[in-house]
């Protein structure tokens, strides 16, 4: 049981180092519902699992969303929580150090990596592929959503 309270230590301490180091000011989202709902649901890790602070589409299933960092970090993980409904994302584009994507553009750009992500039941903690690499900022593209049926 120790070794697990060491491991979870190690997450809180990873995520407590880089919430700092995001410019929140600067972070924005295309196609938000309300003003402000992306720039909400970036969390420090102790209260990620707050599901008060959502974001929801407004037109589409798309969404982008544009993290901007106060210097220079190396992204080690992606916490992507979603509720159990059918709006939750399956696609996720990753695209580093450019602040220039919006709608128009992403479908010309080929991300660093594109998460598929799961059933909000099925969640957890998604490694990206870019431990080679240093960011200034992050941005994410949903693109779709994924079927969801309660088990009840």
């Amino acid at each position: 049981m120790k070794h697990l309270g060491c491991s979870n230590e190690a997450y809180e301490d990873d995520a407590l180092w880089l919430f700092p180091r995001i410019y929140h000011d600067a972070v924005y989202t295309l196609n938000e519902a309300r003003p402000g709902m992306g720039r909400s649901i970036i969390k420090p890790w102790d209260e990620r699992l707050n599901t008060t602070k959502i974001l929801e589409s407004d037109a589409d299933a798309q969404l982008i969303v544009y993290i901007p960092f106060t210097g220079t970090v190396k992204l080690k993980s992606i916490v992507l929580r979603a509720l159990p409904d059918t709006s939750s994302p399956q696609t996720c584009h990753i695209f580093m150090n450019r602040d220039d994507i919006d709608f128009d553009t992403v479908e010309s750009l080929t991300p660093i990596q594109t998460l598929n992500l799961v059933a909000p039941e099925n969640a957890g903690q998604a490694t990206p592929n870019l431990l080679d690499h240093t960011e200034t900022h992050v941005t994410s593209h949903t693109v779709a959503s994924i079927p969801y049926s309660r088990h009840i």
